[in-house]
């Protein structure tokens, strides 16, 4: 384009440059590449080219031959994928979800969560994350997959195992959001999993004295040990793992007013099996409970009649070693099946029987303490039995109807 300046009395021709419309090329993403070039360099060989940006964030040349056009793209396509994987513990959208799993698992296991809180997790991914999405790469997921896969989940195993599910996946997922191999957290974007709130059943006085009646008139009962487990379990509110993992060493029945001490639990390893962990399930659940006569009298005749085990505790297996929960479970379930009436009561009964009473007696923050409770808002949501009684308004309510009842006369 020209146009005529004026400079005095001579014309002068200029062109006028055009603006600059070149925009640089936008950087390739951090494992990506660009254009695979491939040329014939002669005598059976081919070249293939292409740009790469490693993860150091600088772009690199990689290139790859073979005897064919193919075979050399395929062999630099291999060399590109093996270089867009990430090394060591990193993060990108080509990881597989497994491995994603694997980084959580390890963090979950270092932290201070205790162990059978672990286990379930643990046991949450492999069995219902690995086999649907391990195989799926960072990338692939969406909101709309991992919410369909915990409707399957829920209609499959419950809203329980799909609610556990959902908190393994945003555990999961939020390693990939911190490697940004995700912006947002997935399985924080489906809908929450709702699960009802059960009704809590706790034992009537006179059910306690009926109960404790039929166990010990159950030779197999008796056998099982559930008369004096039974006692402890109700003079205290522990939970079972609690009261297995019970020491003699833990027990104070000289003091003034004799106590136990509330501090391990059993767990369940890896493997299988079992063992005392030195801590409650958390840090509210360390306490020191005083003991009711009846639990003193049970505890001082077993003190006396009991052989010693090697691990010390109060209430060992039939050979002298720990006791696991789920043997005391299935003894438990064969006794409901002989006394019907007992069926639906479990260790967790005699729990909530004792928070029921306390509260009713004093309050939940009472009941919380005994429980080991880091607070008493779970106490009362799951361990006091409402009654649902209303006040007694009679004479309000007979007052509201007296005027219409006089005009009547």
């Amino acid at each position: 384009m020209w146009r005529m300046m004026h400079s005095g009395p001579l014309q002068v021709m200029t062109q006028l440059r055009r603006p600059d419309k070149t925009v640089p090329r936008p950087p390739l993403r951090l494992g990506s590449w660009g254009r695979i070039s491939v040329v014939h360099r002669g005598t059976g060989s081919w070249r293939a080219r292409a740009r790469f940006r490693d993860f150091d964030g600088r772009t690199r040349l990689v290139e790859a031959s073979g005897t064919t056009r193919s075979k050399a793209e395929a062999e630099l396509l291999l060399r590109l994928q093996t270089r867009s994987r990430p090394t060591g513990d990193s993060v990108t959208g080509a990881t597989r979800l497994n491995a994603v799993a694997d980084m959580w698992l390890r963090e979950v296991n270092d932290s201070d969560k205790a162990v059978g809180t672990k286990e379930r997790y643990r046991e949450v991914v492999e069995r219902h994350v690995r086999p649907a999405l391990g195989s799926l790469r960072v990338h692939e997921l969406s909101v709309g997959l991992i919410d369909s896969h915990l409707t399957a989940v829920r209609d499959r195993s419950g809203p329980s195992a799909a609610k556990a599910v959902r908190t393994a996946l945003t555990g999961i997922l939020g390693v990939a959001v911190r490697h940004d191999a995700l912006q947002v957290n997935l399985a924080g974007q489906t809908r929450p999993v709702a699960v009802g709130s059960k009704v809590v059943v706790a034992l009537a006085a006179e059910e306690v004295v009926a109960l404790r009646q039929a166990v010990r008139l159950d030779p197999s009962a008796v056998a099982a040990d559930f008369p004096d487990l039974i006692d402890l379990l109700l003079a205290t509110g522990v939970r079972i793992n609690e009261a297995l993992a019970l020491r003699w060493s833990h027990v104070d029945l000289g003091a003034e007013t004799p106590t136990v001490s509330i501090a391990a639990t059993l767990v369940r390893e890896a493997g299988g099996g079992i063992k005392i962990q030195e801590s409650p399930k958390s840090a509210a659940g360390r306490r020191v409970l005083q003991l009711p006569p009846f639990a003193v009298e049970m505890l001082l005749r077993r003190r006396v009649e009991q052989h010693a085990n090697e691990f010390d505790v109060v209430f060992p297996s039939a050979t002298g070693t720990l006791r696991d929960s789920r043997n005391v479970s299935k003894q438990w379930r064969a006794f409901g099946r002989r006394n019907p009436a007992w069926a639906a009561v479990t260790s967790h009964t005699f729990r909530k029987t004792v928070a029921t009473v306390l509260t009713r007696q004093f309050d939940a923050l009472t009941a919380s303490a005994q429980l080991g409770h880091s607070s008493s808002a779970v106490t009362e949501k799951h361990y006091i039995q409402r009654t649902h009684r209303g006040p007694d308004v009679r004479a309000l309510l007979s007052d509201l109807v007296a005027p219409a009842a006089e005009s009547d006369e």
